[in-house]
């Protein structure tokens, strides 16, 4: 990630035909989120699949494991996504500056709308990459919960409720319900490629 970062800080001021400044930036996104939307799908299939011949402890430490790998492709795909939203708009501000100067057709720049459409667009991808993984990785948590602590097979109350209590705390340990903070600071990764466009159209220039 780091690397198509500076890739992306490079392109943007060191490209002179205009006219590729967008493709070379798309180009080095799509290149950089490869690696992680392939690790996010593979998370995704391992947890569709049944893991319910996979010992109880085993099971815990991967879904342990791979919460932190998701956490950790999601902010990195999501501050790739946003740093190449930055500078794709700061090169269609230098066109802007090449249009007032008279040395670059107004036919030629880059609209700023341009800039949106890709923060959007980035923001359904960084979404699209998380959610599925992470939506599998609770469902499997459930499933391990339920079996380890069965609550159809507790009669007594005090049983039962002992069950019940030991499950919501496993679930949380295993972040099935991450809590509001969890979900925001989630959603504010997913939506930084837009609100970074945002930022670079409507702020003053």
């Amino acid at each position: 990630m780091a690397l198509a970062g500076i890739a992306d800080g490079v392109a943007a001021v060191s490209i002179d035909a205009s006219a590729w400044r967008g493709p070379v930036l798309v180009g080095v996104a799509l290149v950089g989120a490869a690696p992680m939307t392939c690790v996010a799908y593979a998370v995704w299939v391992a947890a569709r699949s049944d893991q319910s011949s996979v010992a109880a402890g085993e099971m815990t430490d991967w879904l342990l494991a791979r919460r932190r790998i998701l956490r950790t492709l999601l902010a990195g795909l999501g501050a790739l996504v946003a740093l190449s939203t930055l500078a794709l708009g700061a090169a269609v501000r230098m066109e802007t500056e090449l249009v007032k100067e008279g040395a670059l057709a107004s036919s030629e720049a880059t609209p700023f709308e341009y800039v949106l459409i890709f923060g959007g667009a980035g923001s359904l991808l960084v979404a699209g990459v998380y959610v599925p993984a992470s939506l599998g990785l609770r469902r499997q948590a459930r499933v391990l919960a339920g079996r380890l602590f069965d609550l159809p097979g507790a009669d007594e109350p005090a049983v039962l409720l002992e069950r019940f209590e030991q499950r919501v705390k496993f679930e949380q340990l295993l972040g099935v319900e991450a809590g509001p903070f969890a979900d925001l600071q989630a959603g504010i990764v997913v939506l930084a490629p837009l609100l970074a466009s945002a930022a670079t159209v409507w702020l003053p220039r």
